[in-house]
């Protein structure tokens, strides 16, 4: 965060989007506070070598908490993150 704030930028950090139906909603807030989201630095523990929209939530790629997490929040952010960078 210090490297953000240094180059004269902000950043929102949340360790409480813990359920399914956080996701949306830590999406809608940074949309709704900044207008957009530009790059998505999602902490949770997982790598995903094949397309966003194309993983199932129960595949073997989505397996405990942190993965989970990994893949509800980029889903929810993919859309904005998408239209940005089409």
């Amino acid at each position: 965060m210090k490297a953000v704030r240094e180059a004269g930028g902000t950043m929102q950090s949340s360790s409480r989007a813990i359920s399914p139906t956080a996701m949306p909603v830590l999406v809608d807030f940074a949309v709704n506070t900044y207008g957009r989201i530009d790059v998505l630095f999602n902490n949770a523990e997982g790598r995903v070598l094949q397309l966003i929209e194309d993983i199932p939530m129960r595949s073997g790629i989505v397996t405990g908490v942190t993965k989970s997490i990994f893949l509800l929040l980029t889903r929810a952010a993919w859309p904005h993150l998408k239209a940005r960078h089409a």
